[in-house]
């Protein structure tokens, strides 16, 4: 007995189910070939590429535009403002953690995670390193009292 190809077993059964149309065909093929939609999407990103390119559009990479050292430094002081708002706002929500004598960043970033209070990224989940940069940032801003280099 012979291994058929996917696109052999396509083209023997399409004419006995009589399929017209390109979802049907293309349903049965991924059917027979699971990583057909891989393979097609990957064809048409290609396609699709190469066709912006023939008309003249600069794909990814420098384009010629440099930034400004003063618009660098704006945009880096509004990050910054971004970040220390965001760590004053988690600061409020978990200050009674902070308040037990014993805390650890562990916990810290446990109960976080309990309360849904989102990360600075606004994805992903708080950790012990995420944590450790919270206080620091609060350290910086005053907020909260330093702790004998426990960090470092």
């Amino acid at each position: 007995m012979s291994t058929m190809t996917p696109q052999e077993a396509l083209d023997r059964i399409a004419p006995l189910v009589e399929l017209d149309e390109p979802e049907a065909i293309g349903a049965l093929r991924d059917t027979l070939d699971p990583k057909a939609p891989r393979t097609l999407l990957s064809e048409r990103t290609r396609a699709g590429l190469a066709a912006a390119k023939a008309r003249g559009v600069a794909l990814g990479g420098y384009r010629g535009h440099e930034i400004s050292a003063d618009a660098r430094r704006k945009g880096a002081a509004a990050r910054k403002a971004q970040a220390d708002e965001h760590a004053r706002v988690v600061y409020d929500q978990v200050a009674d953690v902070f308040a037990a004598e014993n805390w650890t960043l562990r916990g810290v970033a446990v109960e976080l995670n309990d309360r849904v209070v989102p990360t600075p990224s606004g994805t992903g989940r708080w950790s012990a390193t995420t944590v450790m940069r919270l206080v620091r940032r609060l350290e910086a801003l005053g907020e909260m009292e330093e702790r004998d280099g426990w960090l470092d």
